[in-house]
């Protein structure tokens, strides 16, 4: 399962929730802005992060969360917060 939201178009042979949860830059701006993210940073010129709502829906199936943030982001953006 993957936990990770980017705002990069998909590519060829990628499924959304496979990969990654595709969704618009819009969308991530606004998310970014009500503060939905654990992390998130940028990667050429893309945008990628963890949402509260991705952990929410494993711990919510009964599956345990690990999180392994990549340092790149973090030195940034790293906005590490749990509030399930």
């Amino acid at each position: 399962m993957n936990l990770v939201d980017t705002s990069r178009p998909i590519g060829e042979g990628e499924v959304d929730g496979r990969e990654y949860h595709f969704i618009s830059k819009h969308e991530f701006e606004a998310d970014i802005a009500e503060g939905q993210f654990v992390e998130y940073g940028e990667y050429e010129k893309h945008l990628f992060g963890t949402s509260m709502n991705a952990i929410r829906q494993v711990v919510n199936s009964g599956k345990v969360c690990v999180l392994n943030f990549h340092p790149q982001v973090c030195t940034t953006n790293c906005a590490v917060f749990f509030r399930l």
